[in-house]
């Protein structure tokens, strides 16, 4: 069934619904209540914890505020059960994704964790991530000033929403009957150097009409960069390339071996002489020698040091404005519009030009024993005995001589829901809703375009030597003339119409037995248009194919598109529609006893679909005391990407002793299965004293045919230990050679399983003082994984907790991550200290430990005025108040980029007034 953008836009605004229960709490929780009903994981009413048979956690505005969070993506930060999420910029891991957020839930996946906007779906980001996974935007969402509350189910919600929920769901709920004006402002810098967040935003809500309520707010934030040679500690040394410039000459089959009878070298690589002259080139000589005539000529290669060029943080610019209106429309209809609107913009830093992985061939004399002058003195001996034309060069095109390559990044997103609910009687309702949201991503990066490269290379108008930094330098002429632009315009969008009725159907002991009943229908597309030079010289039918004049030779083996490094691809895309109907059922058994009942079938129309039931039992004898437990299979369908997606990312892969970027092409499968997955969670509450309560979860997810992208770094260490296999998948310039990998291939998979358990721990202390109105709290949450079994797609198993993964699909995993807080406050006086616990964990890139890491943030606030009457309210603020160094690691970054933020200790005030 198809719709048009108009068709969607119109029927979003004239289908209209509203969570009533919703709109309720949102009111109460800005007239203060503090006794939080949660709505996420059920249509049958709000419920508090306690009362609740499934593992909830709520995130308050006073909790956002507290932690000094600026940006609704540093949520994930410090969610003790969230692990593996993209939590700082990384210049090699996030190829795309640099300037979203998003939440992976039990380090599942990124794309199995389901995030909502007020209980309605949001359209998946088109800025994708290295290893293949979708997610939602959190940096996209709302203004940090929009959000009421932040809740997150915790055992899987497929029974309930459908496919992505597989790991649980986080939903944001703003503030929808907010009245007055709120305005407030913040500054944050690290103590160590200048970098800096500045934000500002605003919200207003007025009474429209007898019955109705508008609010919008927006917000705006600007990023300064953190270059990674503000953190030399850190990275001084691990931004280490095999690719330098001056770079490495390459010798094949040119050079006689000394008493040899006539044969020659296969391969023999020699150190430009200029290396270790010019700024960050860095000598790596195997400790042979070549003697030529006057001069010895060492074996080996020429790297380059570009750490100091790249950046942790990158610059970034946010505008976002949401808006919402709702009102009474008669004693029995409630209409409720919400729209958003967000764009994102980052600029990052990278080296000056890419490296040129794969020999290429220069140009060096006539081949009659002329030379050119070019080449460096000490090589010129060697070309002009053996009468060579050409020679082969592996290395950069700018060095320490360049300016960094810049990628910008754009993302754009706009959302829209309508709701329209109502009273059939007094003890049945009805809800519809549509909601349409979509985004468009930009991505604009440098690049050495091969043809021009090389044909500059082979008549000898561009220097790739040494001497290119003294006495024949390139001019910029000639470096615009061989550089191009990578860039794509990618489109996600996704419209839901959702229906339901809910209402009481029986009573067992004068408790009332209530049904949900309902259905979905959803259609989300995803297309990607790349230049030219990304397609190839097909151009605009860019199949990814190079039919260039020197593709397909030995000399340069390639079948991208027109790039060096990024290598390219073709454009893409596919659309997808999905129909559910889901049943939902509350039996009070007894006073004490509660079970719940939920079950949804999916249907995708290509033969794919689910059925995914969920029962959840809630004991309470009394009311200090409350045991739940619940049982579910949860789904998830590949996503459009997985299915139809081709992409090329840059990868770090380790060959022997060293460590380069390689360019690494997956597929999208169109065999791909769902994955499935088994989830048991069993918990308690116990409230001794009405100031003191302590919760307890375990929880366990038994995964099958998980979805994911192999990794890189494996099919490379299975190839070079004899799999047939996975050296098909592997493209080298000497199929001989294994140093001359340029090119990788990965599938997306379904891994066999993956099995992890672990227990969240919580406890809160709430205790009033006699003085002044004062009160002492104290918290503590906690996360324990146990078990991360996976079995990997060739088959090997491996145990991921406590583990930085990196040979695997799996992501950093702690086994410990630990919450603990305590405060504070008065009517004008408020004070918080955190301290944050992140447990000790392997490191398998390098085999060894990554010690454990423990901050403490510190916040203090005074309320000037009557806390009544709109006061103005001022906030002082560090985090990492010690400034603890973060784990230094023997890897690109120098850091654990999915763990630590390379900041480190930074100071923050905040001002704010209520009108």
């Amino acid at each position: 069934m198809a719709h048009s953008g108009l068709l969607k836009l119109s029927t979003a605004l004239l289908t209209v619904a509203a969570f009533s229960p919703l709109n309720s709490i949102a009111q109460a929780q800005d007239a203060g209540d503090t006794d939080v009903l949660v709505v996420t994981g059920s249509y049958i009413g709000g419920k508090t914890q306690e009362n609740s048979p499934s593992p909830l956690n709520v995130v308050t505005r006073d909790d956002l505020s507290v932690q000094g969070l600026n940006s609704l993506a540093d949520i994930s930060r410090n969610m003790t059960f969230n692990a593996g999420a993209e939590i700082n910029t990384d210049a090699f891991t996030q190829n795309f994704s640099t300037g979203t957020g998003n939440i992976n839930l039990r380090n599942l996946g990124l794309g199995s964790t389901l995030v909502l906007i007020n209980g309605k779906r949001q359209t998946l980001s088109a800025s994708y991530a290295d290893d293949g996974s979708t997610f939602v935007d959190t940096n996209s969402l709302m203004p940090m000033i929009m959000v009421q509350r932040v809740e997150t189910l915790k055992d899987g919600g497929s029974a309930i929403y459908g496919t992505d929920a597989v790991s649980g769901v986080v939903n944001f709920i703003s503030r929808k009957n907010f009245t007055g004006l709120e305005m407030d402002a913040g500054y944050m810098q690290t103590t160590a150097d200048n970098q800096h967040d500045f934000d500002i935003s605003a919200i207003w809500g007025t009474e429209v009409g007898d019955n109705g309520h508008f609010v919008i707010a927006g917000s705006f934030m600007s990023r300064s960069s953190l270059s990674a040679s503000d953190r030399a500690e850190l990275t001084a040394g691990t931004g280490i390339s095999g690719s330098g410039q001056p770079g490495t000459l390459v010798f094949r089959n040119q050079i006689p071996v000394p008493g040899g009878g006539g044969a020659t070298f296969p391969i023999l690589p020699i150190i430009d002489p200029y290396c270790g002259t010019a700024a960050n080139s860095i000598p790596n000589p195997t400790g042979d020698q070549l003697p030529v005539g006057p001069y010895t000529l060492d074996v080996g290669s020429c790297g380059f040091q570009f750490d100091g060029y790249y950046d942790l943080v990158p610059e970034e610019k946010r505008h976002q404005l949401f808006a919402s209106f709702d009102t009474d429309i008669n004693d029995t209809a409630h209409l409720y519009v919400e729209a958003g609107y967000a764009n994102n913009k980052a600029k990052r830093n990278n080296a000056p030009a890419f490296p040129i992985a794969s020999p290429v061939p220069v140009l060096v004399g006539d081949g009659m024993g002329g030379v050119l002058p070019n080449v460096p003195a000490e090589v010129q001996p060697l070309v002009q005995s053996l009468g060579l034309s050409t020679i082969l060069f592996v290395g950069r095109v700018l060095g320490d001589n360049g300016a960094p390559f810049v990628s910008n990044h754009d993302n754009e997103t706009f959302r829209i829901a309508s709701t329209l609910d109502g009273d059939i009687n007094e003890s049945w309702t009805w809800e519809t809703s549509a909601t349409y949201s979509k985004n468009t991503f930009g991505l604009n990066v440098q690049d050495v375009k091969r043809n021009e490269y090389i044909t500059a290379l082979t008549n000898g108008s561009f220097n790739p030597f040494g001497t290119a930094w003294t006495d024949y330098p390139n001019s910029q002429a000639v470096i615009d003339a061989i550089t191009g632009d990578a860039t794509v315009a990618g489109k996600t969008d996704l419209f839901t119409y959702d229906a339901h009725v809910t209402g009481e159907v029986a009573q067992i002991n004068g408790n009332p037995v209530q049904v949900a009943i309902g259905g979905q229908y959803r259609r989300s597309t995803m297309n990607y248009d790349w230049s030219s030079d990304y397609n190839g010289p097909t151009g605009d039918n860019g199949d990814g194919s190079n039919g260039g004049v020197f593709a397909g030779t030995p000399l340069a083996p390639f079948d991208g598109g027109t790039l060096m490094f990024l290598y390219g691809g073709p454009d893409y895309g596919g659309n997808r529609d999905v129909i559910a109907g889901f049943a939902e059922l509350a039996v009070p058994l007894d006073d004490t006893v509660d079970v719940q009942l939920a079950a949804r079938y999916e249907s995708y129309g290509d033969g794919v679909d689910s059925f995914d039931p969920k029962v959840s039992v809630l004991w309470r004898p009394n009311d200090m005391f409350s045991a739940r437990a619940s049982y579910s299979t949860t789904f998830r369908a590949p996503s459009l990407y997985n299915t139809y997606g081709v992409q090329t990312a840059l990868n770090e892969i380790t060959l022997g002793s060293s460590s380069t970027f390689l360019p690494v092409t997956s597929i999208g499968n169109a065999q791909l299965k769902p994955e499935t997955s088994d989830v048991i969670n069993i918990g308690f509450t116990w409230e001794p004293v009405d100031m003191l309560s302590f919760g307890v979860d375990y929880w366990r997810y038994d995964f099958s045919n998980l979805i994911t992208q192999e990794n890189s770094q494996s099919v490379v260490n299975r190839a070079l230990n004899g799999d047939m296999a996975a050296y098909s998948q592997l493209e080298f310039s000497d199929p001989m050679d294994p140093t001359t990998l340029y090119h990788i291939y990965t599938n997306i998979i379904n891994a066999p399983s993956v099995k992890t358990d672990g227990v969240d721990l919580t406890a809160n202390l709430e205790f009033p003082l006699d003085a002044n109105n004062a009160t002492l709290h104290a918290g503590v949450e906690t996360t324990v994984v146990f078990n991360y079994d996976g079995v990997d797609q060739a088959g090997n198993s491996f145990e991921g907790a406590g583990s930085r993964n990196f040979t695997n699909f799996a992501r950093s995993l702690p086994k410990w991550r630990s919450n603990f807080n305590v405060g504070y406050s008065t009517d004008h006086h408020h004070v918080n200290l955190f301290m944050r616990y992140i447990g000790s964990y392997q490191d398998d890139q390098n085999n060894v430990d990554v010690s454990s890491y423990t901050t403490f943030d510190l916040q203090y606030s005074y309320i000037w005025g009557d806390p009544d009457e709109a006061p103005m309210q001022f906030t002082l603020g560090v985090i990492n108040l010690f400034d603890k160094d973060i784990p230094r690691l023997n890897t690109n970054a120098g850091f654990d980029t999915k763990v630590h933020d390379p900041r480190q200790r930074m100071v923050y005030g905040r001002v704010s007034k209520r009108f």
